[in-house]
């Protein structure tokens, strides 16, 4: 890891990311979110349209900023490809070579221009990654060993570290975030994906059914984990705490598709999950990373 990390400092003024996703795809949209928390995500102000709304179009390269606390920054693109799962994409031979599992996401870090004489640099792949919390953590790792390679200062980069990761730093935090994760991301978006659903139809089952089962399944031990978080009173604002963790931008999406493709009443089963869903949905984090926006 240590070694791929360096490689990407290397260029990091010269490095282009390419991201493969399925805009309704909970999984592309989580680490969509890491993205743009990180902030290797294009920028917004730059990309606001004439009714002040954001949109980001397939297959166009933005350019973004990624910066710490001390002002020290570098350039980077970022570009999104659709793989429709729908039109079963994720299947064609293109798709295949970035990631065999015919799956979404995929991140693909390249370099963006030719370094020195050596004339192989150009394009050349530096990561490629897949599944999407790997993914995430991931983006938590390179994003402080970016602020490392920009601050020199280890006592104030210590301060900025604190305040800019979804991997909490305390161990009981940790667990729970990645809990909450593990939930969704294990028990819940697998038993209800399009490649699934597909299988049951295909077999004459019921689709609808089997997906709100194990969605309720999931759902109900994420409710009794925040009914406790609240029963100790610690005032949280977010799932775990009241700082942005993984655990975040794994359940506002999947409750978002849950209300919009099942028949599951939210905010009467799981009234806890609704008012955190109901309290975040609208944060920047999930607006300008949020399906609608690409066109």
């Amino acid at each position: 890891m240590q070694q791929l990390i360096n490689n990407l400092l290397k260029y990091h003024n010269h490095l282009k990311f390419t991201f493969y996703h399925f805009p309704p795809s909970t999984c592309s949209w989580r680490v969509r979110c890491a993205l743009y928390f990180y902030q290797f995500y294009p920028n917004l102000i730059n990309n606001l349209d004439n009714n002040n709304t954001f949109q980001i179009e397939h297959d166009k390269n933005y350019s973004t900023i990624f910066s710490n606390n001390n002002n020290n920054n570098f350039n980077l693109n970022i570009e999104f490809k659709n793989i429709s799962l729908i039109k079963k994409e994720n299947e064609f031979e293109n798709y295949l070579k970035i990631n065999e599992t015919k799956q979404v996401p995929s991140l693909v870090i390249s370099t963006t221009s030719i370094h020195g004489n050596n004339q192989n640099n150009e394009n050349q792949i530096l990561f490629k990654g897949t599944q999407s919390l790997p993914l995430i953590e991931f983006l938590n790792d390179l994003s402080l060993q970016l602020n490392t390679h920009l601050n020199n200062n280890q006592q104030q980069l210590n301060n900025n570290l604190n305040n800019k990761s979804l991997i909490p730093k305390d161990n009981l935090l940790k667990y729970k975030s990645l809990q909450i994760s593990e939930i969704i991301n294990s028990g819940i978006q697998p038993l209800q994906n399009i490649k699934c659903l597909r299988y049951l139809k295909k077999n004459n089952c019921n689709e609808m059914e089997w997906s709100e089962m194990w969605i309720r399944n999931g759902l109900q031990q994420i409710e009794s984990i925040l009914l406790l978080e609240n029963n100790n009173k610690y005032g949280n604002n977010k799932s775990v705490g009241n700082e942005w963790t993984i655990a975040d931008i794994c359940l506002i999406p999947q409750i978002e598709a849950t209300m919009s493709r099942t028949r599951i009443n939210v905010e009467k089963e799981f009234p806890n999950i609704f008012k955190l869903y109901n309290e975040l949905k609208d944060e920047p984090i999930f607006k300008y990373t949020h399906q609608n926006v690409f066109k």
